[in-house]
């Protein structure tokens, strides 16, 4: 949307200008003379902008749970839940397409190295 566009546009303006700011400010201190201020509308420009890009949708809290209240079986049980049944298989899973893979690899080669003897062998 060209709305979002531009606010993003004008936001890189104001940070940049932000920064301008503090590295004149930095200059000053370091050459040994008073920082200039900061202008109020400056400061007054990012807190407006800041307020623009509150969620539009209100964020709802997760509902906090007691570490007390829960025991052991319990966090095992919801783990045990968000992982699944074959937690353990997959591993296993994995092990044996790594290895059907290096013997396809090798078999591969291997025939078009047998290919290449078979048509160049004078």
């Amino acid at each position: 949307m060209p709305g979002d566009r531009l606010n993003q546009l004008i936001k890189q303006k104001q940070l940049l200008e932000e920064h301008m700011a503090w590295l004149e400010q930095e200059i000053a201190k370091e050459q040994g003379r008073p920082e200039p201020a900061i202008p109020a509308s400056r400061l007054e420009s990012s807190e407006e902008l800041e307020q623009k890009e509150a969620p539009k949708t209100p964020v709802t809290p997760e509902p906090e749970v007691d570490p007390e209240e829960l025991t052991p079986e319990q966090t095992a049980a919801d783990i045990y839940q968000e992982l699944g049944p074959d937690a353990s298989s997959s591993a296993q899973d994995a092990r044996k397409s790594c290895l059907l893979m290096v013997i396809a690899g090798t078999v591969i080669v291997g025939t078009i190295l047998g290919l290449i003897y078979y048509f160049y062998e004078p």
